[in-house]
């Protein structure tokens, strides 16, 4: 088949990558342009076209075999939870995760006693991806909990119900 039809066929449908033999680079970044996640399909991508997919879908990191440690922060930058995607997420990474939902402290292995308050402020029920919580962090998710609700019961107050 020319090429022109397959990248036709690519264009309407890219999931047509899958079943090309040996598809030119031109076919591979028209798939990925078309939908990110077709990197899946594509045996040695180059640097270029993990870059191009991770921009369409920050998930597609999963199926990069090497990603680079700016591919990482990017993605997770995104999106806190593609940390799983991501063997032993150095500290800064679950961070970066934390700042958008405290549940980032289930891809920390032995989290210092810092990251887990870090998770307990910005979402008080990450407690419960925390392994043996200290005292104080317990405390502190309670005290966090009764914040929220006592919020809560001040809108509606307030909102005349």
């Amino acid at each position: 088949m020319r090429e022109d039809k397959v990248l036709e066929m690519i264009k309407t449908n890219p999931i047509v990558i899958k079943n090309i033999e040996n598809p030119s680079d031109e076919m591979k970044l028209m798939a990925i342009k078309k939908d990110g996640i077709m990197i899946r399909y594509i045996k040695n991508p180059t640097r270029d076209m993990e870059d191009l997919a991770i921009e369409s879908n920050p998930r597609v990191i999963e199926f990069i075999k090497e990603p680079t440690y700016n591919m990482k922060k990017n993605v997770v930058s995104k999106l806190w939870n593609t940390l799983e995607f991501i063997e032993n997420p150095p500290e800064e990474l679950i961070i970066i995760g934390m700042k958008q939902k405290g549940y980032a402290i289930k891809y920390a292995k032995n989290p210092s006693e810092e990251l887990q308050k870090m998770a307990i402020e910005k979402d008080y029920d990450s407690i419960k991806y925390i392994e043996n919580p200290s005292e104080e962090i317990q405390v502190l998710a309670v005290r966090k909990n009764y914040e929220i609700g006592r919020a809560s019961c001040r809108e509606r107050v307030f909102a005349g119900c």
